[in-house]
């Protein structure tokens, strides 16, 4: 998937998927993203919150992934729906004891509504090894 520049500073999701994948690339990680939707038509309240959201997930895994092992996000949406997972495992080759054991590392937030309406957020989860 190509994720184009974002054509307004409020296409943010777009942004950091972009910037978080350069930065993990940087970092040793080969990032795969997935969509299903054209992330710059999302509405603009939708694109800022799942833009900060996405901006944790990926410095999570950095900072706590393995860049060994597969890392990926998947966007998926539906009319009245959208759901992102970033998923891949923590990393094995630290001391025990050096922090918190880890199962894996995944993200979910939810989304303000622009309206009454229509957009509603989902969350999947991933299990490490």
């Amino acid at each position: 998937m190509r994720v184009s520049e974002p054509s307004s500073a409020a296409a943010s999701f777009s942004r950091e998927l972009q910037d978080g994948a350069e930065r993990l690339a940087t970092a040793g990680f080969k990032l795969e993203i997935y969509t299903d939707h054209n992330v710059d038509a999302l509405p603009s309240a939708i694109s800022d919150a799942l833009g900060k959201i996405t901006r944790e997930a990926l410095n999570n895994m950095e900072q706590f992934g393995d860049s060994g092992e597969p890392a990926e996000v998947t966007v998926s949406a539906g009319e009245h729906r959208i759901a992102v997972a970033f998923r891949n495992v923590t990393g094995q080759d630290e001391p025990a004891g050096s922090r918190p054991e880890r199962r894996g590392s995944s993200g979910c937030g939810t989304v303000p509504r622009p309206s009454a309406a229509l957009w509603r957020p989902a969350c999947r989860t991933a299990t490490g090894r």
